[in-house]
């Protein structure tokens, strides 16, 4: 059934509260930008045992996308700083000594326009990020929303198996380079013609010297992909052990096609369930708020403080150590490492993406 489109009175009533959103997201973040905030200010507005409370019940999907957006604001953030770190200096560097003396053009714009547009720049920048530390200061950050679902649209690039058909792959490839692997003209006018209705015999004999794995994405989101065919009416147990015997056939053939060397054994997710329970004792997500607050105000908190903030209540325990030895190589796998992605697959895997 298909939805109904919106009425001009719920479109305008959008308009204005998205509208809204943006005067109080500048508003709220013109406010904190003239905070003083010391490293103390900055961890004591974390409250640690809040962060307990709330994910003590946080399942895969719900820190992934904890995850992920606070992966996003802090690299905003660091986008941001970059911004209002240029001067004007470096601005007209990049223009000729005929373009500056150029009145015809409106570039380059007078020093004060420049730096009204650095500051523009940064807000529409950290617009998320204000909102994101106004709920930081009310205790409202740990809670999922669904607008925090945005922050894992990337799911579907997750999924290990998809059906697709022409007009997908068309899709896929009509960006070329970019995302799909159908790159080279003449092939794609041979394959356009064996498409047509009479195709000749040696259109079709072109077609058939294209070289094998033609299509395959080399690089992006797919670039560990293939295309393959399945027969449904094939009785599950022989499909299952079929699959498992043509699975390392298939990273061969991938690996010839793209001259890439390959794993000879089975590739095991480093993903395990007790990751999760870490994630939670060692109070990760309370570590990136206390990270994204400290790097917009400019704060480099140390091992030890962030440690007495995090562990105040373990009393037997080197918490410098265990920031540095436990929680920073964690922190930096969920950043920079592929656990993220490897939940995301045994997720969809399980079928628990919402609904």
């Amino acid at each position: 059934m298909k939805s109904e489109l919106r009425s001009t009175e719920e479109l305008d009533l959008e308009i204005e509260r998205v509208c809204k959103n943006i005067t109080e997201s500048y508003d709220f973040f013109d406010y904190i930008r003239g905070f003083d905030f010391g490293v103390k200010d900055v961890l004591k507005n974390i409250d640690v045992i809040r962060y307990d409370e709330i994910t003590k019940d946080f399942d895969g999907i719900q820190f992934y996308v904890a995850f992920k957006k606070r992966i996003e604001i802090l690299a905003s953030i660091e986008y941001a700083k970059r911004l209002d770190s240029e001067s004007y200096e470096m601005y007209l560097s990049d223009f000729t000594d005929d373009e500056i003396l150029d009145d015809v053009t409106s570039y380059p714009v007078p020093e004060e326009d420049f730096y009204d547009g650095i500051k523009d720049d940064v807000r529409r920048e950290l617009m998320d990020t204000s909102i994101f530390l106004e709920k930081i200061f009310y205790g409202d950050a740990v809670k999922i929303t669904s607008d925090d679902l945005k922050y894992a649209n990337d799911w579907r690039a997750k999924t290990t198996i998809n059906a697709i058909d022409m007009s997908r792959i068309a899709f896929l490839n009509r960006y070329g380079g970019f995302m799909g692997g159908m790159d080279n003209k003449e092939y794609n006018e041979v394959i356009g013609d064996v498409l047509k209705e009479n195709a000749s015999i040696e259109t079709v004999k072109k077609a058939r010297e294209i070289p094998f794995g033609y299509g395959w994405e080399e690089g992006g989101i797919g670039k560990s992909t293939i295309w393959a065919e399945i027969d449904l009416s094939a009785p599950d147990e022989i499909l299952f052990e079929g699959f498992k015997n043509w699975i390392g056939h298939a990273r061969e053939m991938h690996g010839n096609v793209f001259d890439k060397k390959v794993s000879k054994g089975k590739v095991k997710s480093n993903f395990k369930p007790s990751l999760i329970k870490r994630w939670k004792v060692l109070r990760v997500l309370a570590y990136f708020d206390m990270k994204i607050l400290s790097s917009f105000f400019h704060q480099s908190p140390t091992l030890k403080q962030y440690g007495d903030a995090l562990y105040f209540d373990e009393y037997d325990v080197d918490t410098t150590e265990k920031v540095r030895k436990t929680l920073i190589p964690i922190v930096q796998d969920v950043v920079d490492g592929d656990c993220l992605d490897n939940l995301m697959q045994k997720v969809i895997a399980e079928d628990k993406i919402p609904k």
